[in-house]
Order: structure tokens, then C-alpha cells, then sequence
């Protein structure tokens, strides 16, 4: 089976970072990274750890390093994990250059993992991964306690390079840092009816080689007893059709947000929109966020950052949006679907629950936005046809296996198949 991203680790916290002079002749500079920069896919918000020759006899040499807490790996058997690294070095003087590297710390020491001893980092920014498929603190495979159990950082070296003037600078900078937790795909057929026509979904469902599976569980709405989708309110953004969708045009920069699900006044879910709560049966191990939209731009500007933004804080893509050319003629088949990474506590840092309480799936869906970042001159434009949300149990929680939900909306049909989703 094929291999699908669970879910990606971040620090839970900022993390502290510490520099060692390994020639004691000073000059050293630091500013951190933090927690949020690490994983917010711009180059601005970066790690800049620098030192320098004397200009007398000797050039600079110096570590920096942190090991700290991340967030929670998701539930279940663990394939592999993959740490992911954005780095490069600067030369701020002099006419030399530096040796610039960077190796996986992990607990406080420094590992190699994957074959890779460390990351060769050049003077130009690369997007480094290091997969591991054991623990490298004990060879044994990874378990999710073992994983949680770890601290996580690097260990960055710089040493200056001009002999016979000692008088270089250059500086380690490293603008992002996350830990990705693979698992195997294990895909099934979900089916079911509601009185409000369903939405057409894909079910993407993260497995585990262990069979610890997670499948889309039963829900109803308002009170209801019908199975049915847990949908935006919005306007057009639960009408199975791209025709009505929600468009955003802008010549703007910086970050915007685009409404999916609106206040707890509107009622935001549900074929009635009475809004009384979000209602089903058994253990919730995640949530997943879905839109169906289309993103374009001129040439001259940049849109990066898509991501949904939740109660629980800002939400990866499993797969990066793609950014078409507004310049050229926009068809219905751009409309992509654009999936979270799966979500497993809400917004009390809790396991999401059934019903409308402080940590209930339906009150974590209040304000729920699609997030972007822009850059550049020329029209930067979103458009989002639908949004909902899918609850996500262990296998067992919910008879699943005659369950299906479709969307109907010109999109080519992806629905995917297994004998044995139970």
C-alpha cells in the first residue's frame, strides 16, 4: 500500500537555542527561531546564527543548537518519520566563504539518521528531508509514545573561511523545521443518504500498518436522525456547484483570510442552520477540514501560505494548493479539493466531543477561514465553491462499510475502494 502523511509535528513551544564559541575570539550573533516561525512556510521569520574571522590569525567557528518538545504525533502505528529542513548560509563580510552544516539533534545529542550525517547547507536556501524509519536513539521501529517522548532540534555549525585575512562573517539561517509522521494509505468506499442532498466527498482515510485504521464516522445535525454532511452555511459554499462560489479578488499583499464557516450566530452547519450541535456515537480521533476552490494570480505577484485557519490554529494542506494563471482562460476542472491535515484536539487542547460544548467539533467550526499570503504587484484571486468537515474515528466506532458521500459538482470522480474497512 501506498505510504500518506498522517500528520506534521512543530515545537509545541519556543524553543531555546544556544551558541558555543568553539575559538573563543566572540563576535557571535543569534536570533531565534520560534515555534510559530518554523512552520509558517515564509523565509522572512528564520534562525540567524553568525560568527566571524578576527582579522588577526584566526577565523570563526561556532555551534547552535536546540532540542525541544513538539507537538503530539497522531494516534497509531507509526511507517516512518520525516524531518524536514529549510536552511542556507550568509556571508554579511568579508571576501571568503563558509562551511555551513546542519545534523539532527534529538533528546540533546546529535544523531545520523536516513544515511545522512548532516545537511550540507549552501549559500542558497534548499528544502532538506531526513526519512527515518527507526528510532535513531534505539534502532527499535517508532512507536507514537517513543516519538512524543523525544525532544527535537538541530545542531548548525559554521565555520569562516579566508586564510591570510581572517576577516569573513557569515551567519547559519534556517527558516523552517517540522517533523512529518507517515503511516499506510488505507482507502475505502463510504456511503449513505441524507434529506439534504450530500456533498461529494473523497475519503482519503490515513491507515497504519498495525490496523489501527481511522474512518469517517456517522453524524447528524440540529438534532436530526438522518446521516448527513457537516457543511459550511455559508451562501454557495454548500450547493454542490462551482457555479456559486465565493470569490476574492485582490491586488493586495500580505495575509488575507476567506470566510468558510461563519459566527456561532448563523448556525454555520446542517441542512436547517438551527445550529444546536453536531451529534453521533463513538470515540472522535480527528477532524478533517475539506473546500472545493480554485486559486490563481498574475505572473508578477506570489500566493503561498494557503491554509485553514481553525480555533485550533493555523492548518496545513495534505498536498500544497495549486496556483493557476489567472491570465490564462479558468475552467471549471482547476476547482481542486483542498484537504487539512488531520486534526486531533480541539480548541481546550482536548479530544474533540459529540454534541455543542467548549470542545465539541460544531463550536470548534465557528470563524473557520481559508488563509493565503500575498506578494507582488498584478491580481491575486480565491474562489471556494464548498467547504465541510469530516469526523474521524477508529475502526469499530462506526459501522462504515455501506456509507458513501458524493459531490456533485463537475469534478472528476475519485472515489476510492477497499474490501475491508473494519
Amino acid at each position: 500500500m501506498a505510504d500518506i502523511l498522517k500528520g506534521t509535528c512543530w515545537w509545541a513551544s519556543n524553543p531555546t537555542w544556544t551558541q558555543v564559541d568553539n575559538t573563543t575570539i566572540g563576535g557571535l550573533t543569534l536570533t531565534p527561531l520560534t515555534a510559530a516561525g518554523a512552520h509558517d512556510a515564509s523565509d522572512a521569520t528564520k534562525l540567524a546564527a553568525g560568527c566571524g574571522g578576527d582579522g588577526v590569525a584566526f577565523e570563526g567557528d561556532m555551534n547552535v543548537y536546540t532540542s525541544h518538545a513538539l507537538t503530539a504525533a497522531p494516534a497509531g502505528g507509526i511507517k516512518f518519520v520525516r524531518l524536514k529542513v529549510r536552511a542556507r548560509f550568509v556571508i554579511t563580510a568579508g571576501a571568503g566563504t563558509a562551511n555551513v552544516s546542519a545534523m539532527l539533534r534529538l533528546s540533546g545529542l546529535d544523531y545520523e539518521a536516513g544515511g545522512i550525517s548532516a545537511f550540507a547547507v549552501t549559500g542558497t536556501y534548499q528544502n532538506f528531508t531526513m526519512d527515518m524509519a527507526v528510532d535513531p536513539a534505539t534502532g527499535l521501529p517508532w512507536t507514537v509514545a517513543a516519538f512524543n517522548g523525544h525532544t527535537w532540534g538541530l545542531n548548525g555549525h559554521v565555520v569562516t573561511s579566508n586564510f591570510g585575512v581572517w576577516a569573513t562573517v557569515a551567519a547559519l539561517e534556517v527558516a523552517e523545521y517540522t517533523v512529518e509522521v507517515w503511516g499506510e494509505d488505507v482507502t475505502a468506499t463510504v456511503t449513505g443518504a441524507s434529506s439534504d442532498s450530500l456533498a461529494t466527498v473523497q475519503a482519503a482515510l490515513p491507515g497504519d500498518r498495525d490496523g489501527s485504521l481511522i474512518v469517517p464516522l456517522l453524524m447528524t445535525l440540529d438534532g436530526g436522525s438522518v446521516p448527513a454532511v457537516a457543511r459550511s452555511f455559508k451562501t454557495g459554499l454548500n450547493d454542490q456547484s462551482t457555479a456559486t462560489a465565493d470569490v476574492y479578488t485582490t491586488a493586495g499583499t500580505g495575509t488575507e483570510t476567506k470566510a468558510l464557516f461563519g459566527a456561532a450566530s448563523q448556525g454555520v452547519v446542517g441542512s436547517s442552520g438551527a445550529g444546536n450541535g453536531i451529534n453521533g456515537t463513538g470515540v472522535i480521533a480527528g477532524i478533517k477540514l475539506y473546500a472545493i476552490a480554485r486559486i490563481s494570480k498574475q505572473a508578477a505577484g506570489t500566493i503561498t501560505n494557503v491554509r485553514f485557519g481553525t480555533a485550533m490554529g493555523l492548518q496545513a494542506l495534505v498536498t500544497p494548493a495549486t496556483i493557476r494563471d489567472f491570465d490564462q482562460p479558468l475552467t471549471a476542472d482547476m476547482f481542486e479539493r483542498l484537504e487539512s491535515v488531520l486534526v486531533t484536539v480541539g480548541p481546550t487542547a482536548q479530544p474533540f466531543e459529540w454534541g455543542n460544548g467548549t470542545n465539541s467539533v460544531w463550536a470548534s467550526m465557528f470563524g473557520w477561514t481559508l488563509n493565503w499570503t500575498l506578494a507582488g504587484v498584478g491580481t491575486k484571486q480565491m474562489e471556494i465553491a464548498e467547504a465541510w468537515v469530516e469526523i474521524l474515528g477508529p475502526v469499530g466506532a462506526s459501522d462504515t462499510s455501506n456509507i458513501e458521500l458524493t459531490l456533485s459538482i463537475g469534478l472528476a470522480p475519485k472515489i476510492m475502494q477497499s474490501n475491508n474497512v473494519r
